[in-house]
């Protein structure tokens, strides 16, 4: 099994938005999404589509903070990772086969408060994008706080069959 890049996108300028278009899609992906907020909170919500990104209630999660309870969200309009002011890098598998839900699992680290006297935070998810009619075949990462995803904030999408 050898992975390809389906795509990468690096934000040249702070936004709200980073997006990979039109990619050859793959039943297997693995996900990278580093973000650097700016000032204020960022979000780093994953949306996924074919020929455009899909914005409606059709994504459920389940997800734990620090090893805490999970907690669960239904009919969202997103793969919803964690609210931060701090950097976080997310490593996310996604299965992507047209006839099915297309099932997600993710684990992301963020610094938290500088310096090695502090340990990191992390978040487990657990997602699933309810379309059984297309591959992907698009994807968005969307930031729905106040802050924004700062330069450099970057997505990249390997896939493989």
């Amino acid at each position: 099994m050898a992975w390809a890049k389906n795509g990468t996108t690096t934000l040249g300028s702070a936004g709200d938005t980073i997006s990979i278009t039109a990619f050859t899609p793959s039943k297997f992906n693995q996900i990278l999404i580093n973000i650097l907020p700016t000032s204020g909170t960022a979000e780093s919500s994953l949306r996924v589509g074919n020929g455009s990104v899909d914005s409606g209630t059709n994504y459920a999660s389940r997800y734990t903070n620090n090893g805490l309870s999970d907690a669960t969200a239904t009919s969202n309009s997103d793969i919803t990772n964690r609210d931060t002011v701090d950097p976080q890098l997310i490593v996310a598998y996604m299965c992507n086969i047209a006839t099915e839900e297309k099932l997600y699992i993710g684990f992301m680290v963020g610094q938290s408060t500088a310096g090695a006297a502090n340990a990191p935070i992390r978040s487990e998810y657990a997602d699933k994008w309810a379309n059984t009619s297309n591959q992907f075949n698009v994807m968005d990462v969307v930031n729905g706080q106040a802050g924004d995803l700062n330069t450099d904030s970057n997505i990249t999408c390997l896939g493989t069959d």
